[in-house]
C-alpha cells in the first residue's frame, strides 16, 4: 500500500532481505526518488501488505488528521505502520 500526501510517499516494503537490498539500491540509484527514509527494518512471519503499489484510500482530511500538524517525514515507524493498515479494507467490509 502506497500513501501519497503532501509531495512525499509512504509505502511498506516487505520481502526477503536480498529482495529488498537490491530493490533499495536501485531506488537510491534513480534520480526520480530523494530523500528516502528507512523508518523500520524488521524481520517478519508473513506479509500483512497483499498489494504493496496499491493506492491508499484515506482521505487529504483523515492523513492530516492522523498527521496532527507534522509531515509523513516526521510519523514513527509505528504510525506509519497504522496508518497503512488503515487504508487495508476487509473483503466483507468492502462488499
Amino acid at each position: 500500500v502506497m500513501l501519497f500526501h503532501g509531495g512525499r510517499v509512504l509505502q511498506a516494503i516487505e520481502g526477503r532481505r536480498v529482495d529488498l537490498d537490491r530493490l533499495m539500491a536501485r531506488l537510491r540509484a534513480d534520480l526520480r526518488h530523494t530523500d528516502l527514509n528507512i523508518l523500520a527494518t524488521l524481520p517478519i512471519e508473513a506479509r500483512r501488505f497483499e498489494h504493496p503499489m496499491s493506492l491508499c484510500g484515506l482521505s487529504p482530511v483523515s492523513v492530516e488528521r492522523r498527521l496532527n500538524g507534522r509531515s509523513l517525514s516526521e510519523i514513527t515507524a509505528a504510525e506509519a505502520e497504522d496508518m497503512l493498515a488503515s487504508c487495508i479494507v476487509a473483503p466483507a467490509a468492502a462488499a
